[in-house]
């Protein structure tokens, strides 16, 4: 973002304006041809080609101050627009010179022929210049002005009349112009204000991000940190547990052993699970696709989540519906985001309630993984909170349960990973429903593979 005064970075603006017209100077050129080719008749053509001449000049040497600006080489901004404004005056003051001569030389058709090259001019100004007032007034008035004095100092009625209505419509014209120049200028201050904002923004933004990925980059480092000495503690507390090496002694301390180890396998996954979503959050989490089989992989965690489940009385139906195959995916990961969801689901439904685990074809051709259940739900508007890093929604029943609010946030991560789309709806007392649509170009073409028999506990299947 530009360090200059708001004033200074007007005039910039400004000058970059001027010579973004500056394909206007050339016509005065060429007016100069056409006033030369109709009054060579009636103004001495030595003079006639004099002041040709200098117009052509001037013309020269504000088109290669237009170029130099352009090559970056042009000075601050008050300096370009001094010049341009000087050439502008210079242009002004050799048509003011043509009209000077006029009363001596000219007839009525040269008069009238010259005001309408003066009414073409100071349009064509008022379009080109007026973003910067000092020109147009300098290229105007003098053209403009000395004409409106020739037509007075001819003495006749008729012109002296079109000469005083000269000078009116210059003070109109001027007043126009310096209304344009205000716009101009009320517009290009907003558009500073509004790029100088953005870049205010997107420094934030900036600043933002490096310090969330910062953020989560030393919470990854603590989680990496924490698994060492978590897995000495599983690996010992489970020796003991085991007595490998001989009886305990009193009985306490083989169920102490124990906790130890449920309550280290506990502590673990959360580990684990800060650490995946750490390294998804700094952009550092990878997929190792392989063909995975859907079937066999929900199979396979329902019979994990089961025991859980019956301590409730809870149900788990499972339907895997028609032309659910394979697909290309991180096997580990997906059996992570249905570990999160199945577990969500016994988590927050009530003893006696149902858990159903769906597997189909989207309409887009791809494939539906979705979990729903009777729980408690949430409000819709929750949602959005409820898909956020260490977000628990305050609800008696959440209270009660463990976990720290990364599930739905860590699925939501993975499922990207893997190119699906993961919806969460819900409503309170109503239950809610996880669904994963993986896209067409991710399936596996279907290898004959009927339902897996890896799962020895039979399971509960809805009717199509």
């Amino acid at each position: 973002m530009s360090t200059a005064r708001l004033p200074d970075q007007v005039l910039i603006e400004q000058v970059k304006l001027l010579h973004g017209a500056a394909f206007a100077i050339p016509v005065n050129g060429l007016a100069a041809l056409v006033v030369v080719a109709v009054l060579w008749d009636a103004i001495p053509f030595i003079f006639l080609l004099a002041w040709l001449a200098i117009s052509w000049i001037v013309v020269a040497l504000r088109l290669a101050l237009c170029r130099r600006y352009r090559a970056g080489k042009g000075g601050d901004a008050l300096s370009e627009a001094r010049l341009f404004t000087a050439g502008a005056v210079a242009s002004g003051l050799i048509w003011a010179m043509l009209c000077a001569i006029l009363p001596s030389f000219a007839q009525e058709r040269e008069f009238f022929f010259l005001a309408a090259i003066a009414a073409g001019m100071t349009a064509g100004g008022l379009t080109s210049l007026s973003a910067y007032l000092p020109a147009f007034v300098g290229y105007v008035v003098p053209f403009v002005l000395s004409l409106s004095i020739a037509c007075i100092a001819t003495l006749q009625r008729d012109f002296v009349g079109i000469g005083l209505l000269m000078g009116a419509y210059l003070s109109v014209i001027i007043g126009a112009a310096a209304s344009a120049n205000k716009s101009t200028r009320r517009s290009l201050v907003l558009q500073i204000a509004n790029a100088a904002l953005n870049d205010s923004l997107f420094s934030t933004r900036t600043e933002l991000d490096a310090t969330r990925k910062a953020q989560w980059s030393t919470l990854g480092h603590l989680s990496h940190e924490l698994k060492t000495p978590l897995n000495a503690i599983l690996g010992f507390s489970e020796t003991m547990r085991e007595q490998i090496f001989g009886a305990l002694g009193h009985p306490k301390y083989l169920e102490y052993a124990t906790y130890v180890h449920r309550s280290g396998e506990h502590l673990l996954a959360l580990v684990n699970e800060i650490l995946d979503l750490s390294q998804g959050e700094a952009g550092m989490l990878t997929l190792r696709e392989s063909e995975v089989d859907l079937v066999r992989l929900v199979e396979h965690c329902i019979a994990l989540i089961r025991p859980r489940a019956e301590a409730k009385q809870q149900h788990i139906n499972w339907a895997p519906g028609v032309g659910s195959g394979r697909l290309r995916g991180d096997e580990t990961k997906l059996r992570q985001i249905l570990l999160n969801l199945l577990s969500n689901a016994t988590k927050f439904t009530p003893p006696g309630g149902a858990i159903t685990v769906t597997l189909g074809q989207a309409p887009n051709g791809g494939t539906v993984l979705s979990v729903a259940d009777t729980g408690i739900g949430m409000d819709p508007a929750d949602i959005p909170r409820a898909m956020l890093p260490f977000v628990r929604l305050a609800t008696p029943l959440t209270q009660e349960t463990d976990g720290v609010g990364l599930g739905l946030s860590l699925c939501k991560r993975l499922a990207d990973l893997h190119g699906a789309a993961f919806t969460v709806t819900s409503a309170s007392g109503e239950g809610t429903l996880c669904r994963l649509v993986f896209p067409a170009a991710a399936l596996s073409p279907p290898s004959g593979h009927g339902i897996s028999d890896r799962v020895n506990k039979p399971i509960t299947r809805l009717r199509a």
